[in-house]
């Protein structure tokens, strides 16, 4: 289980898939949101959204968030904390080739990082959308 205080600013990123429903569109269908944070300070450093047909971002999508994230803190973090529900190889991956430590977890553990950017997103982009 994880604690809040448990990690010190840059030690640590999750990534994580930030929509609970998916996300629509007029004219490009409907999106998934994934999402690099910052676990100490709960800040988003990367998005992309990612077709709802992929499992997870490609390669390329996936080195895209790495470098967004660092460019955010200009330091690799010491572990990547993934969901073991999520695909996410490729962006586990972009971190092993940076060195990075990869530690899975349930999501219910991730909940106490994530929950309140999950549920201001669903709030914001979601329930406005109806």
């Amino acid at each position: 289980m994880f604690e809040i205080d448990q990690f010190y600013p840059d030690e640590a990123w999750i990534f994580f898939k930030l929509n609970s429903v998916s996300v629509p569109t007029e004219q490009d269908g409907n999106f998934d949101v994934f999402c690099v944070m910052e676990a100490s300070s709960q800040i988003i450093f990367a998005t992309e959204f990612i077709s709802v047909g992929s499992a997870e971002p490609s390669i390329l999508e996936s080195k895209r968030m790495y470098k967004q994230a660092l460019s955010q803190t200009k330091t690799h973090p010491k572990t990547l904390i993934v969901s073991i529900e999520q695909e996410s190889q490729n962006f586990i991956n972009e971190a092993l080739k940076n060195k990075v430590s990869i530690v899975t977890a349930p999501e219910s553990a991730l909940m106490i990082f994530i929950k309140e950017a999950r549920d201001g997103f669903y709030n914001h982009v979601i329930r406005g959308q109806r």
